[in-house]
Parts: C-alpha cells; structure tokens; sequence
C-alpha cells in the first residue's frame, strides 16, 4: 500500500516538474511576445505619424500653391509694386505655409515661386526676409537670379544647383551644403572696367549698384561658417571682407557686415570671387 501510494507521489512529482518546465519556459517567451509586440506597435505608430506628417505637409504645399495661383491669376500679384496689399497677403501667406512644412516641400515652394517670377531679381515680388528656410533642399535646383535674401537658410542643401546671379546677401548658411553649386556670373556680365580680377578688390568705391546685380551672385554680408563649398563656381560673387557703410536719407546709415566664411575657406574663395571694399 505504501509502495503504491509512494508509486503515485513519484508520477505526481514527475508531472509537476514538467509542468513547473513548460511554465518556466513560457514566461520568457510571453516577455519576448509582448516586447515584440510593444516594438511593431511603436513602429505602426511611428509609420502613421510619418504618413499623416506627409499628408500634412502636402495639404499645406498644394493649399499654398493655389492660393497664390489664385492672387496670380485674379488679383495681379505678378504686377503688384512693392508694399501693396496683394503683395503683403502672399508674403504673410508664404511664411505661414513655410512654417508647416519640410525640407524638400520649402523647395518645392520656393522653386514654384521662381517660376512664377515672384522672387527674382533685387526687388522681388514676395520677399523672402525672415521666412525660414533652414534645411531647405534645393539640390540641382535651377534657381538663376533668386532673390534669397532671407537670414535663415542654415543646412539647406543647394548641392549641384544653379545660382547664377543669386541674391544671398544677409543670408546665414552655416552648415549649408553648397559643393559643387554654382555662383558665378555668366560670361560677359562681370563688372565692365572696375575689376583688377578675380579675388581683388573692384575699384573706386563701391555704390549700391553692385550689390543689386542680377548676373553675378551676391554674398555680402552672408554668413557660411560650416558650410560645404567644395567644387563650388564663385567666379564674378561678391563678398566683402570688412564692413560697408552706406549713407542713407538723413542721419540713417545702412551697414553691411562682412561675408563670414568656413574657417580655411577664405585663401580659397577670393581667387575666385570679386572683393568688394576690401
């Protein structure tokens, strides 16, 4: 009797420890699930919050270009002077859409506007100042004559763009990728009779004409410190190496500080760009 009652308690035992094993087992494989299950719910998120981001962006983008089309198109923005109000709405209008979207979308923007002639030349129909364009992408953009003369293009990448003629004075590009961008002037419209060549002073003294060319890509008082200009054309830009001091109506004077570039950049730079007042 007792045989069999301890016969009894042996299989007992003998089942409780395989149980005791599979229990064992199935806790750290029910932590892994539920890891496992925590991370692709993240990443469903995360993929949701990207494409609702995208949407988004696209919405602003599309909702933007149609309202300018429309001020284009029935209310003459084209032809607007500087100051109007039609002018005023497309500027609070870009900066607000500017504000919701990303990098390659403020591309997109700011090329649209460039062909539709609104933000070319010294006296742009939409002016860009204060407008955020950091991290802008504007690679192998052709963007000859852009007005961009805003202070905030840090990290926009203007890699293999054209620029010809590009407006950048007070714009701070620290960190912008601009290899292999091109800056220059086309030929034949580099300063006739002023210039002793290239990375040499332009004499006699300097006037405002030469800061409102729309051939040769201005760079005065622009701010490049970390930017990448590798394989950059700057033949015919103009920066200043010292401060500029313009007289203005009254006692008001304008003063343009130097262009600031990439430590080791310098020696480089002015073998190829125009100094002005240097």
């Amino acid at each position: 009797m007792s045989t069999e009652k301890d016969g009894k308690t042996t299989r007992w035992d003998k089942t409780s420890v395989v149980f005791q094993g599979i229990a064992a087992f199935a806790i750290p494989v029910s932590v892994v699930a539920l890891f496992v299950g925590v991370y692709q719910f993240k990443q469903q998120q995360k993929e949701a919050t990207s494409q609702a981001l995208n949407q988004q962006y696209q919405a602003t983008l599309n909702n933007y270009i149609n309202d300018i089309s429309a001020l284009t198109l029935y209310h003459q923005l084209s032809h607007s002077p500087p100051g109007s109000p039609v002018g005023a709405i497309a500027v609070a209008r870009t900066d607000t859409a500017i504000r919701n979207l990303d990098g390659t979308r403020k591309g997109i923007l700011i090329r649209y506007l460039w062909e539709a002639d609104l933000i070319r030349g010294p006296r742009p129909i939409v002016y860009l100042y204060k407008v955020n364009l950091n991290g802008a992408v504007f690679t192998n953009a052709y963007l000859y004559g852009v007005n961009l003369s805003t202070d905030s293009l840090e990290w926009a990448k203007f890699h293999g763009a054209d620029l010809h003629g590009a407006d950048l004075k007070w714009a701070r590009l620290n960190g912008a990728d601009l290899s292999r961008a091109d800056l220059s002037c086309y030929s034949g419209n580099l300063p006739d009779n002023e210039v002793a060549g290239p990375g040499q002073r332009i004499k006699g003294s300097l006037t405002q004409e030469h800061l409102k060319s729309i051939d040769c890509a201005e760079l005065a008082n622009a701010t490049l410190k970390g930017a990448d200009l590798s394989g950059a054309n700057l033949t015919g830009a103009l920066y200043n190496s010292k401060p500029i001091v313009f007289s203005g109506t009254g006692k008001k004077t304008l003063t343009i500080m130097p262009t600031r570039w990439p430590p080791g950049a310098r020696g480089v730079v002015s073998k190829e760009a125009f100094c002005v007042d240097c």
